[in-house]
């Protein structure tokens, strides 16, 4: 493991205070936990549904938070305390006979002088619960809740016409749902510009469903959701898509039985650069840093730690 990574911030000024010259730091973050596995059926008929996103908290001023909720407020953190930051795995695809995929991990911020930010893993497509919910399955029927301040619910099977296709899973800012043409839609994630660029994040997974001797499937992904029978992106929670068999047929990928691995989470913390002046600032993990107009960030694709002094 590498050792921890430490930034400098000379202060010349005179006279007493706080060691390194400040005593604590408004840091604003975005907490996004591992998407839910994609379901599978294993009945000739079957539907799977696809995973939910990730849990979504934000504090990131101008942008959205998950579930609809009001945005969050930045944390501060004190001098000499190191906070520990956690990313959530993606959950695991459905295989064998089950039909529901595997709940994505919580993602975290904590520290001994802080409320704790904590984001539940997105719901198994197959109706589970989640930081959003995965989509609904024949032996659930309806998508999965979702958890407030975080996501949606994911969306119901649909059996319009001849489609049989699983639910969708619920996204940070959408449930997953039906259209009126009454095939599935993925619920739709949440942007950020934390960092400068613009990242999509926990959107739910696709689901898919059997048509005779074929599968077939509806509804778009975004924000980092996967399509029927695929994985979610790395590092943006969304939900993996779901598989099913279809007819005598059975629809796989990468000899995976065709539901998707759910995508990993991530952490963002931000503070305004001039803020930190005087402050040397250590971080563990290897997060990705740089500035962004007036803000200096780090973004964590894996566990860490964040102090300074």
């Amino acid at each position: 493991m590498a050792g921890p990574t430490t930034f400098g911030y000379q202060n010349l000024g005179f006279g007493g205070g706080t060691a390194g010259g400040i005593a604590e730091l408004s840091v604003e973050y975005v907490v996004v936990a591992g998407g839910g596995g994609g379901g599978k059926s294993g009945s000739t008929w079957g539907r799977g549904g696809g995973g939910g996103g990730g849990g979504y908290r934000s504090s990131i001023t101008g942008e959205s938070t998950g579930g609809g909720s009001s945005l969050e407020s930045a944390k501060l953190f004190q001098n000499g305390t190191t906070y520990t930051i956690t990313v959530g795995s993606g959950g695991n695809r459905s295989t064998g006979g089950t039909a529901k995929g595997g709940d994505g991990g919580t993602s975290s911020i904590v520290g001994s002088d802080i409320t704790d930010v904590t984001t539940v893993g997105g719901g198994g497509g197959g109706g589970k619960t989640g930081g959003s919910g995965g989509g609904g399955a024949p032996h659930t029927n309806n998508g999965g809740a979702g958890t407030p301040d975080e996501g949606f619910a994911g969306g119901a099977i649909d059996n319009t016409g001849n489609a049989d296709t699983g639910g969708c899973g619920g996204g940070a800012s959408q449930a997953g749902s039906v259209n009126g043409s009454g095939f599935p839609q993925a619920g739709d994630g949440l942007n950020t510009s934390a960092t400068g660029s613009t990242i999509g994040m926990a959107g739910g997974g696709v689901g898919l469903g059997g048509n005779g001797a074929y599968p077939v499937a509806y509804g778009t992904p975004s924000h980092g959701g996967a399509n029927h029978a695929a994985n979610a992106a790395a590092n943006k929670g969304g939900g993996g898509g779901g598989g099913s068999l279809a007819g005598n047929h059975q629809y796989s990928v990468a000899g995976h039985n065709g539901a998707g691995l759910g995508g990993s989470g991530r952490v963002i913390l931000r503070y305004l650069t001039a803020d930190a002046d005087g402050a040397t600032i250590t971080v563990t993990g290897s997060p990705d840093t740089g500035t962004s107009g007036s803000y200096t960030y780090y973004d964590f694709t894996g566990d860490g730690t964040f102090s300074f002094s």
